[in-house]
């Protein structure tokens, strides 16, 4: 399951559906999304429909879901909302994977599934997440990266930061879950609206005992706000900084099941050197070779036809970092 909030990303959503139909047969790949499909994306929809791959598309209003009209509180805001979907759909299934859309999904020894549930058993929770490290905050130290933060979150909510910012770095966890539906989503119910109500009163955070910040704020601190008020308690934090841990029963635990396009946004060589081991480890020169193995496939081809250029461009940037990597192809 994905979320996609606005259209920048909508072009990942058939590539997605490509790679994750491929690796696992007969699993649905289920997107709830904020705005109309483009073109292009309709298009290759049309294409994989046509096929036969497993897929549904469901639009989703935020803003109506929380109450709020358009403009009313930022987008920033309105993405964590993903955190708060839970359908009649999605209930009708007994585990959902909640990844990232532009993930290039490929098989594993030990599948997805399996994985994760071993996971929930060691954290004795019907999810599996990591809580990550703590990162600093931003500083916010130019004249005009102050008057950025005034002008997109309000000259209250600067302040309030300015004074108390230390009690806003408030835990993280990742954007990419598994869930037992049953289970997780009764405690979610019964807790819907409170968490709807703390989004809507963005505006007028640090008035209250709300441990949020807009100036601090992203979809990863609200998740584990979410998880900590459902369950009895949450997974110990990771002792690992943004490398990718394979082991099920670690509280570092983080894997990402293929590749991430995220990664390769900016040119190679920018690249951190973190990232760069993970890039090159064995599990991921095994995902990128799965990768080519279906880059002259016809139907794969013809999507890319359809991809936008900042799309073809993330592709382009994962072949060429590859490429300067000796036996990596």
């Amino acid at each position: 399951m994905c979320f996609v909030y606005g259209t920048k990303y909508q072009t990942f959503i058939p590539q997605y559906i490509f790679f994750a139909n491929k690796a696992y047969p007969g699993v649905e790949a289920v997107f709830y999304v904020s705005n109309k499909l483009t073109k292009r994306v309709r298009k290759n929809l049309e294409l994989l429909r046509a096929n036969g791959f497993l897929f549904s598309i469901h639009t989703i209003n935020i803003g109506k879901e929380l109450g709020v009209r358009r403009g009313q509180i930022p987008n920033k805001v309105l993405r964590a909302a993903r955190w708060l979907i839970c359908d009649d759909y999605l209930k009708s299934f007994d585990e959902i994977y909640h990844g990232d859309v532009d993930l290039l999904v490929c098989p594993e020894r030990t599948s997805l599934f399996e994985q994760h549930e071993k996971h929930m058993a060691f954290l004795g929770l019907p999810y599996s997440n990591i809580v990550r490290p703590n990162a600093p905050l931003p500083t916010f130290d130019s004249f005009f990266e102050k008057l950025k933060q005034i002008i997109k979150n309000g000259l209250e909510q600067y302040r309030d930061f300015s004074k108390r910012g230390a009690i806003y770095n408030t835990p993280r966890i990742s954007g990419l879950m598994m869930m037992q539906t049953k289970p997780y989503f009764e405690k979610l119910s019964k807790q819907l609206n409170f968490f709807k109500d703390v989004l809507k009163r963005c505006k007028t955070w640090g008035k209250d005992s709300l441990p949020f910040n807009l100036c601090a704020f992203d979809d990863e601190r609200f998740g584990y706000f979410v998880v900590e008020k459902c369950f009895d308690h949450v997974p110990a934090q990771a002792t690992t900084n943004g490398e990718m841990v394979e082991d099920p029963l670690s509280y570092n635990y983080r894997p990402h099941h293929g590749l991430h396009l995220g990664i390769f946004r900016t040119n190679y060589k920018k690249i951190g050197d973190s990232t760069k081991l993970f890039c090159v480890s064995p599990i991921y020169l095994k995902y990128y070779a799965h990768y080519l193995s279906f880059k002259s496939d016809p139907l794969y081809e013809a999507l890319c036809d359809n991809f936008d250029v900042w799309h073809k461009k993330n592709l382009k940037n994962m072949e060429t970092f590859y490429s300067s990597i000796p036996n990596a192809i």
